[in-house]
């Protein structure tokens, strides 16, 4: 199952509705996590970016969130730059997540 591969453990805050402080969302959640290249690129909002793709389980992940991953190989806190869920046959139905780690 993909859920082995998820050996980067990770916490999600979002922003509150009154748009002025981020709250813990999940805590305690694995992923998988890799660079997509090593250039820096700028998106939509006009800023610049290192690029990351994340797969986890389904869980409570949005556009706009952030990432946190406090230890490991991908210490840093990434913006959830967009989110699909893919179904593939079986139990293996997760998310993939395209981070993006500021500049």
């Amino acid at each position: 199952m993909i859920y082995g591969f998820y050996t980067t453990s990770f916490s999600t805050t979002r922003l509150k509705t009154d748009q002025s402080v981020y709250e813990d969302i999940l805590s305690g959640q694995s992923g998988q996590i890799q660079q997509e290249s090593g250039e820096d690129v700028e998106l939509d909002d006009g800023a610049f970016y290192k690029l990351y793709n994340m797969w986890c389980a389904i869980v409570d992940i949005q556009v706009g969130d952030r990432v946190v991953v406090a230890s490991g190989d991908f210490v840093g806190t990434y913006q959830v730059k967009e989110v699909k869920t893919l179904n593939t046959k079986g139990s293996n139905q997760h998310l993939e997540i395209l981070l993006g780690l500021p500049k």
